[in-house]
């Protein structure tokens, strides 16, 4: 195996909040409070220490000209770091997406600091027009206003500090697929697919696991795709909402995944398609199992491509954890007696296993074969005669192509599962024309519903 599977970083929670639903705290309460609480440490700390080194009491010019500077520095300092933000923002719309602009002007930090240095200049100047001599009533005063002055400069180079810090924890794609997942509800996703596509809340989710792929940067697609895959879970969860509106979400975020695990497949990126089937399959099959039947077949149809592009890149694991995959939901669908989504989860472990035979994967090509094998046996069962039909089909071909690259043990482990599925399928009449219509006409449906939710875009 030429790829192994590493799981997203543990130290990064994503787990999302109950789907539909805000944080218990909003950003700008948390920030308020951090900021507020660091300005009276501050304050106290200060006057503490001025108290003590007997720095409280001024010369009206000294105060002038300190005053003066501290004001000029603030303003400088104000400049330079919103002008550094902007650019800042402008890397990160070039380097995830442009919909991450978003993120950066709904985030606290850069306002509520313009908002302190903001106070803090105009405090000083106000300070500074008022100082008149130090031996007036009104000059005691001043001395007040013009240590609080101080103070506040103190105060905005220490919020300048907790600035850069959340600034560079905001620009971490982890934190960054977080802040965008809060914005994954079920009346945002419910508008971008009834009203407006542009306002998709998946979308910069989508944007920045496709940079990641470019970038070959796994571990970030792999969170993304953990993202994603948790909102499909909290969907699944949803009982609130009735089957077709559950139906639809669920075709639209594994529509994202499916995107997703294509481009790492095609760039050979091993992990993130891996994890991309990984997590298709854990919804696919929850789906299943709550009868979504159309979730079920486009679960199928998304994992057929994902793997058939990771066996065209030869990425062994990807492929084979693919077909065992389909094999698993496609039991689940013949025990519901689901006619068209089994069909295509034999046609598909059919077509993958095909081209594992084709490039000699003997480990993928067995999988395949013993795959086709149990789905048949469980049709067979079933009595659901075109499945096993197809499954014999594709075993057939499977066989020959083995043989043809000289892949003993997959040929000879064809031959063997056709003649048990043979077995199994003693009794029940199958007409091989009926079939072949049957299969057609499955072939075409899917083909409209291909083209109905654009899946080539």
């Amino acid at each position: 195996m030429k790829n192994h599977f590493k799981s997203p970083p543990k130290n990064i929670s994503l787990k999302p909040k109950t789907f539909g639903l805000s944080g218990k705290t909003s950003l700008w309460l948390r920030r308020l409070t951090l900021y507020l609480v660091l300005g009276i440490l501050v304050v106290t700390v200060s006057h503490l220490a001025f108290s003590y080194i007997g720095f409280l009491h001024t010369d009206a010019d000294s105060a002038r000209y300190m005053l003066s500077a501290l004001v000029q520095s603030e303003a400088a300092i104000m400049a330079i770091v919103v002008t550094l933000s902007l650019v800042t923002v402008q890397l990160a719309a070039s380097s995830y997406s442009v919909r991450v602009i978003e993120v950066f002007k709904r985030n606290p930090d850069l306002w509520i600091l313009m908002m302190i240095y903001g106070f803090a200049i105009f405090y000083g100047l106000g300070v500074l027009k008022s100082i008149e001599g130090a031996g007036s009533e009104s000059g005691l005063l001043s001395e007040g206003h013009i240590s609080f002055a101080y103070y506040l400069g103190i105060f905005t180079f220490m919020a300048l500090i907790v600035y850069i810090w959340n600034m560079l924890d905001l620009l971490k794609p982890a934190t960054m697929i977080k802040i965008l997942s809060e914005r994954i509800t079920e009346s945002n996703l419910r508008s971008a697919l009834e009203k407006d596509p542009d306002s998709d809340p998946i979308q910069p989710i989508a944007d920045l696991i496709r940079n990641s792929l470019v970038k070959y940067e796994s571990e970030t697609a792999m969170i993304g795709l953990e993202q994603v895959g948790e909102c499909a879970n909290d969907i699944l969860k949803n009982k609130a909402l009735d089957e077709s509106k559950r139906e639809k979400l669920l075709e639209h975020v594994f529509h994202h995944i499916r995107r997703a695990g294509c481009l790492a497949a095609d760039r050979s990126v091993g992990q993130p398609s891996l994890f991309a089937i990984t997590v298709l399959h854990k919804n696919g099959k929850q789906a299943t199992e709550q009868g979504l039947h159309e979730v079920a077949w486009w679960t199928e149809l998304s994992i057929e491509w994902v793997g058939k592009m990771a066996a065209e890149q030869k990425l062994d694991l990807t492929a084979f954890h693919a077909l065992e995959s389909l094999e698993d939901i496609g039991n689940i669908t013949v025990k519901q007696r689901l006619g068209c989504v089994t069909w295509w989860a034999a046609y598909a472990l059919g077509t993958i296993g095909e081209m594992v035979a084709e490039q000699k994967h003997e480990i993928e090509t067995l999988q395949a074969v013993k795959s086709l094998e149990n789905v048949g046996k469980t049709a067979a069962e079933q009595e659901m005669i075109c499945i096993t039909w197809q499954a014999m089909e594709s075993l057939k071909h499977i066989g020959n192509i083995a043989k043809k690259q000289h892949i003993r043990n997959a040929a000879l482990q064809a031959e063997t599962s056709l003649e048990e599925l043979e077995k199994a399928a003693e009794g029940l009449e199958i007409d091989t024309e009926k079939c072949i219509k049957e299969s057609l006409k499955m072939i075409r449906k899917a083909i409209d519903r291909i083209n109905r939710i654009h899946m080539y875009d």
